[in-house]
């Protein structure tokens, strides 16, 4: 750390490492006007840190002197009229100009906001005292003696005004309110009655009076709840043969689930006969799509004639080089590919292993295979047999390719063997044992 006084003889420390300061520049004695705060290296002042050095060129752009103190430029270098050494007091150090600058931004806030509390304070002190002027004077206080007079009278009207709406309001809130009581209470009323209907239905008049009694401390006798017409002490005593059991209550609220179940439940002899009717009418629709599809499964498939006049499968290698001369007609290879599909299958390989047979039959594998080798014939070179049956395959698979349909074609000229004869490779020969 090295120690610099300032020009108002504080004591700063700066640190080694710093390479930029900030740095008011203090007025002179001939000077009015205030020279900003900047950024400095440390290269540039002197003097025990009392003096910088800054360029005197007054036509130098913000760009150019940010270049020229980010580059830390020499003042020795230039000539002597460039540069001007003028008192200056450092506030603060930074290793980076980044630093500096964002510490120089912190300082321009804080005076701002310093500046503006200075402001209000004056401000509210020439309040106070244009107020304390006002009071002095005879005159001007009967003046605004009148003013406040009227002001109070304005307040004290709108004060009535407020307080008549006020109540207007909480009166309709009221009559609101006595509506609503009124209509709940007819509701009220109505359901009891509806209720106590249902109970003297079910159960007769001792049930109404027990009801009676737990609702209310006044007896049935003063105030009875249902207005009925007037019966003699027999008629209400006895209780009719149908109605001397006890229904149970159902409860009054229902959801969807139960009526559908009550519905379910309550099956009359009308809804069993249309129901049978319609279990009728489905099984006689059944038995007519099965029998349908069963005379269907008697007919014969008529099979699609084949595009050449060769009989199928061939059995001759020159039945073979003679197909594949006639498949070179665009009309018979579209006519034996319409042949081929009517056999289907279930992907690429089960429908090449389904035609296959049809054109070729197992004894000419003996003579022919995919490559040719140890054969008489290659079955790679009938290029519009093997074009026809790639054809065919991606009509009915479009995801098929010549790649997987060549590898399945070898397999099953590999496999002629196990169709013939059947795998002898997992059998062992047994010799018959005799005696010696």
């Amino acid at each position: 750390m090295d120690k610099i006084i300032s020009p108002n003889n504080l004591i700063i420390f700066v640190s080694r490492d710093a390479e930029f300061a900030i740095v008011e520049f203090t007025k002179e004695r001939n000077e009015k006007d205030s020279i900003p705060v900047e950024i400095v290296p440390m290269a540039w002042i002197h003097g025990n840190g009392k003096k910088t050095y800054w360029p005197s060129k007054s036509r130098l752009t913000e760009k150019e002197l940010l270049a020229l103190v980010q580059a830390k430029t020499d003042p020795s270098t230039g000539k002597k009229g460039d540069w001007v050494s003028p008192p200056c007091k450092i506030l603060c150090t930074s290793r980076t100009y980044n630093g500096a600058f964002k510490r120089l931004e912190r300082l321009r806030r804080d005076t701002i906001v310093s500046s503006s509390q200075t402001e209000r304070d004056d401000d509210d002190e020439n309040g106070d005292d244009e107020d304390d002027g006002d009071n002095s004077g005879g005159d001007k206080d009967d003046y605004n003696d009148d003013d406040s007079d009227d002001d109070s009278d304005d307040k004290e009207k709108k004060k009535k005004k407020t307080k008549k709406l006020q109540k207007q309001k909480s009166d309709k809130m009221s009559k609101k309110d006595d509506d609503s009581n009124f209509t709940l209470s007819s509701h009220s009323d109505s359901l009891i009655n509806i209720t106590c209907l249902d109970k003297l239905e079910i159960s007769g008049v001792d049930i109404l009076k027990s009801s009676r009694k737990r609702k209310s401390s006044v007896s049935s006798d003063d105030m009875p709840l249902v207005k009925r017409p007037k019966r003699d002490a027999a008629v209400l005593g006895s209780v009719p043969k149908s109605r001397s059991k006890i229904k149970p209550c159902t409860p009054t609220t229902s959801t969807p689930r139960t009526e559908v179940r009550r519905k379910l439940n309550i099956v009359t002899s009308h809804t069993k006969g249309n129901f049978e009717q319609l279990v009728l009418k489905k099984i006689n629709s059944l038995l007519s799509m099965v029998e349908e599809l069963l005379s269907r499964g008697k007919r014969e498939a008529v099979l699609v004639k084949s595009a050449t006049n060769l009989s199928l499968p061939l059995l001759s290698i020159d039945n073979l080089l003679a197909l594949d001369v006639e498949l070179g007609d665009a009309l018979k290879k579209k006519n034996m590919q319409g042949y081929l599909c009517q056999f289907g299958g279930a992907n690429p390989s089960d429908f090449l292993h389904r035609v296959m047979p049809k054109l070729i039959e197992d004894q000419l594998c003996e003579k022919v295979n995919w490559t040719g080798l140890r054969r008489e014939m290659a079955f790679k070179d009938c290029k519009h047999i093997i074009s026809t049956l790639h054809g065919a395959t991606r009509s009915l698979f479009s995801d098929s390719t010549e790649a997987s349909m060549e590898k399945i074609i070898k397999l099953w000229f590999n496999k002629y063997k196990d169709r013939t004869t059947g795998r002898s490779h997992g059998k062992k020969e047994t010799t018959p044992s005799g005696p010696a």
